[in-house]
């Protein structure tokens, strides 16, 4: 079972929508309440989809590319979305901005990275990693709704 920051389980529909790919969950235990992230490869649509809920810090938003990476299911060339819709407290350093723009990305240059940041802090923090990934990921997009994300994505489909 996963558990948000209130200790209950998160909803999850959105992202089982449609029943295609996996859902797997990475929680990893802190001074605070449990902090889920869901991530879900979707091979058919050839989406990463990584959902935060909760508190989320640097070490967890920086270790997610391991679950990434290790997901039998991942495939460089597929498109991501990265959801925020469900973070309440968001604790990320920008050096921890700086180094993960700075590191190679999983996934190929035409990839689209997008990022859905209703919070304006959260907003703010993902138009800054943008600015800072520019040349290692040049297809970086900051939205506020998972409507604009697969908007985006349906538009950069299109056109490849």
């Amino acid at each position: 079972m996963l558990f948000s920051q209130n200790g209950k389980e998160p909803n999850l529909a959105e992202t089982k929508r449609g029943g295609c790919g996996k859902i797997y969950a990475a929680i990893r235990r802190t001074s605070f309440p449990f902090m889920p992230v869901v991530l879900k490869i979707d091979a058919r649509r050839k989406v990463v989809y990584s959902a935060f809920y909760g508190r989320i810090d640097d070490a967890e938003v920086a270790g997610h590319r391991s679950a990434i990476a290790s997901d039998p299911d991942f495939s460089p060339d597929f498109n991501e979305i990265i959801d925020f819709t469900a973070v309440t407290d968001a604790s990320l350093s920008e050096s921890t901005l700086a180094g993960m723009a700075s590191s190679p990305s999983l996934f190929h240059e035409s990839v689209l990275h997008i990022v859905v940041a209703p919070a304006d802090l959260l907003f703010q923090l993902a138009s800054k990693y943008k600015g800072l990934a520019r040349f290692s990921r040049p297809n970086v997009m900051v939205v506020r709704s998972r409507d604009e994300a697969y908007q985006l994505l349906a538009d950069g489909v299109k056109k490849q």
